[in-house]
């Protein structure tokens, strides 16, 4: 993988992740990669496939699009932030996050958009290429965004 492709792969991660794994269970804000896990791993088989993922991606776009119209805007994403995140101060900007996976740049994301940046993330998170996520590589890829 290219440095291009793993920095376009690492700012996807930012993007999606950030919220991805809050939309589940209750409106409750995950707080870890095990939290995580237990929200997304649907088999309940210890790992997260990546139809497990898109699952999980498709559920928070529909939780982001707020007015329904299949468009999330950076005033949606932002009201995403303040509303399900553990720690929103920890994470980027809605414009910032829009702009990485924004490939038609105009300002918000389609279901479409949203959807490779989750695939995105998905592979940039899976460090032994094994087509499934365990909570160790949930977690790290989290830790990593944080720290960009």
């Amino acid at each position: 993988m290219t440095n291009l492709c793993k920095r376009s792969a690492t700012a996807a991660c930012v993007v999606c992740s950030s919220l991805a794994f809050t939309v589940f269970a209750d409106d409750k804000p995950a707080s870890s990669g095990e939290e995580e896990m237990k929200l997304m791993d649907e088999s309940r088989d210890g790992r997260i496939t990546s139809a497990e993922h898109a699952a999980g991606a498709r559920q928070l776009f529909l939780k982001m699009d707020t007015d329904h119209d299949g468009i999330v805007t950076e005033g949606e994403m932002q009201i995403a932030q303040k509303t399900m995140l553990t720690k929103p101060s920890k994470t980027k900007p809605a414009a910032e996050k829009i702009k990485v996976i924004d490939t038609n740049q105009d300002g918000s994301l389609s279901a479409e958009e949203h959807a490779d940046g989750a695939r995105r993330m998905f592979m940039a998170m899976d460090a032994d290429g094994d087509g499934q996520l365990t909570v160790a590589e949930v977690q790290a890829g989290h830790d990593k965004m944080l720290r960009e």
